[in-house]
């Protein structure tokens, strides 16, 4: 009974070992969109009133406030360095891309301090847009690590 036990053990340290050995020490989480939402006012991280729906007339205004996270933050000598940029499209409900934009927000700068929170307002204006169904994609990209990230927020204009 024992010596069951004890091969149990050792079988178990040994399959530890090789969850470890497999994981490098160095991973980090890849950048992440953790925050999409419509909202009718941001006024900075984590400050802002959602929408009520993903529901628009045709004609009206909105924002999208996104929150970034897992970016990469390069420290230097005496500062951080944060290379981000983030793209959008605009896909309609035959999976057609129908509006793109590279740069909904780039961020490429030196800081005193290394910053976790990352947020900005992408506005949208109804007022050339068909009604019917739409899919923004954004793309964040951490231009340091070379990863991206990718989230969808479906919408109607009516």
């Amino acid at each position: 009974m024992k010596s069951d036990l004890r091969f149990c053990r050792f079988i178990l340290s040994i399959v530890l070992l090789l969850i470890i050995a497999v994981i490098p020490a160095s991973a980090s989480p890849s950048i992440l969109i953790s925050k999409a939402v419509f909202v009718s006012q941001a006024d900075g991280f984590g400050n802002y009133t959602n929408e009520e729906n993903n529901h628009f007339l045709s004609g009206s205004k909105t924002s999208v406030y996104v929150e970034l996270d897992n970016f990469t933050i390069k420290k230097g000598d005496e500062e951080y360095e944060i290379d981000i940029r983030v793209e959008l499209d605009v896909i309609n409900s035959e999976d057609e891309i129908v509006a793109k934009s590279d740069k909904v927000f780039a961020l490429k700068k030196s800081l005193k301090s290394n910053q976790r929170d990352l947020s900005f307002k992408v506005p949208l204006d109804f007022s050339k847009w068909k009604t019917g169904k739409y899919t923004l994609v954004f793309k964040a990209t951490d231009n340091i690590q070379n990863m991206l990230h990718v989230t969808q927020l479906p919408l109607e204009i009516f």
